[in-house]
C-alpha cells in the first residue's frame, strides 16, 4: 500500500471515529445510533483497497483468524479492528460488554443471535434461546448493544475480511462471557489476542 493510500485510510478511519463519538454524544447509545454508525462503517468496508491481503495477511498455522487493530482513542475506546477469518472459522456464543458494529469487506459471516432466558448476568448456569440469524456480507452489516449475545461462523469458502468497530478495545474487556449451549453454562472469556497493532 502506497503512502497516499495509507494517509487516505487514516483520514477515513479518524472520520469514522469522530462521527461515531458525535452520534453517541448527541443521541446516546441506542440501537438507532448504532445503525447510523454501522452505515458509516459499511462505507469504510466498501473501500476494499484499504484492507487487502498484502497489508493484512491471513494467519499461518493453527489459528483460524487474525485480528488487526487499526485504531483506538487514547482512552482505549472507539476501537476499530480488521478480522481476517479462514474458511470454517467459528466463535461460540458470546457477548461483548460494549457496543459493536460489524461490516464485511469480503466474504460472508453467519451470525446467530440469542437471548438469555435464565435471568442471570454472570458466569454459571445460562439458558439461551435463538432469536434470529443475520448474514453479514458486503453491503449488509450488523450492530450489537453491550448485552447482545451472538455466535459467528465464516460461511465463505474463502478467507473473509470484516471490520469490527467497538465502544471499548476488546483486549481490555475482562468480564465478557462465552456460552456453552449443550452444557447450558456461561464462563468468563479470556481477553482477545491481537495479531498486530497499527
Amino acid at each position: 500500500m502506497n503512502a497516499d493510500m495509507i494517509n487516505q485510510r487514516k483520514s477515513a478511519v479518524l472520520k469514522l471515529i469522530a462521527g461515531a463519538k458525535a452520534m453517541i454524544d448527541i443521541q446516546g447509545l441506542t440501537r438507532s445510533s448504532l445503525v447510523n454508525i454501522q452505515a458509516k462503517l459499511q462505507e469504510l468496508a466498501a473501500r476494499r483497497q484499504y484492507w487487502e491481503a498484502d497489508s493484512y495477511p491471513a494467519t499461518k498455522g493453527e489459528s483460524p483468524s487474525a485480528l488487526y487493530k487499526i485504531a483506538e482513542d487514547p482512552d482505549r475506546g472507539y476501537a476499530l479492528y480488521l478480522e481476517v477469518a479462514c474458511p470454517g472459522n467459528k466463535v461460540p456464543p458470546h457477548n461483548h460488554m460494549t457496543w459493536a458494529c460489524i461490516a464485511a469487506v469480503a466474504g460472508c459471516q453467519d451470525n446467530i443471535l440469542y437471548r438469555r432466558e435464565d435471568r442471570g448476568a454472570g458466569p454459571g448456569h445460562a439458558s439461551l434461546i435463538q432469536t434470529r440469524r443475520v448474514v453479514v456480507e458486503p453491503g449488509r452489516g450488523m450492530a450489537l448493544m453491550p448485552g447482545d449475545i451472538h455466535s459467528i461462523a465464516n460461511a465463505s469458502p474463502d478467507t473473509a475480511r470484516y471490520l469490527h468497530f467497538c465502544g471499548q478495545a476488546l483486549e481490555t474487556l475482562k468480564t465478557r462471557l462465552q456460552f456453552d449451549l449443550e452444557k447450558q453454562t456461561a464462563s468468563t472469556l479470556a481477553p482477545v489476542v491481537i495479531t498486530r497493532i497499527e
